[in-house]
This record gives structure tokens, C-alpha cells and sequence, in this order.
């Protein structure tokens, strides 16, 4: 238990009591390292925080963008497609082939 300060409710530090009598208070950084030790490491947590949230939208925004940028395309080849089917197979009067007979072509 700590010793008391007389006519103070304080406690006073058991390195600083009558032990050392010599010893200032200002040399005492016990209790004053373990928060800043703890705001260190909360201060590094949340900037990890930050770098894996930042790694996570670049990955999100690329697959997006990916899966977008394949949809536009499927859509552009079925579009494609199904004009060239129509062009081919839509008419419904076909136009009759000139096709020689003999082989020689007339002028």
C-alpha cells in the first residue's frame, strides 16, 4: 500500500516515500509511460486499421470495375450476334443466286 501524504488525500508513490527523500517528483515516469505506451499502440492499431481498409476498396473498386467492364462486353458480343443472325437469317424474301451454268460468266 502507498504511503499518504500528510493533510492530503494523494498517495504518494512507494519509490517516493521516506525511502528516498531525495528523489523530486519530476523524475518519477512510472504511471506517465504505460498511457502514452498505450496511445502508441492504439495510434498504431488504427492506422493499420486504415492501410487494410484502404487495400480492401482498391481490391473491391478493381473487381467491380472488372465484372462491370465484362458485362459491357458480353453485351456488346450478344448485340453483335444477334445482328448477324438477323442479317443472315432475318430476310424473308432470299435473293436468288447467280450462279453460271456452264461455268463461263456472261458479259
Amino acid at each position: 500500500m502507498r504511503p499518504r501524504v500528510p493533510g492530503s488525500s494523494l498517495s504518494v508513490p512507494l519509490e517516493m516515500g521516506d525511502a528516498h527523500p531525495g528523489v523530486s517528483a519530476a523524475n518519477y515516469t512510472q504511471d506517465v509511460a504505460a498511457p502514452r505506451h498505450a496511445d502508441d499502440s492504439l495510434s498504431s492499431i488504427i492506422a493499420l486499421m486504415v492501410v487494410l481498409a484502404l487495400a480492401c476498396a482498391v481490391i473491391v473498386t478493381s473487381l467491380v470495375t472488372f465484372y462491370c467492364h465484362k458485362l459491357q462486353l458480353q453485351g456488346k458480343k450478344l448485340r453483335k450476334a444477334q445482328e448477324e443472325y438477323e442479317r443472315d437469317h432475318g430476310q424473308s424474301n432470299p435473293q436468288p443466286s447467280r450462279e453460271p451454268t456452264d461455268g463461263l460468266q456472261s458479259p
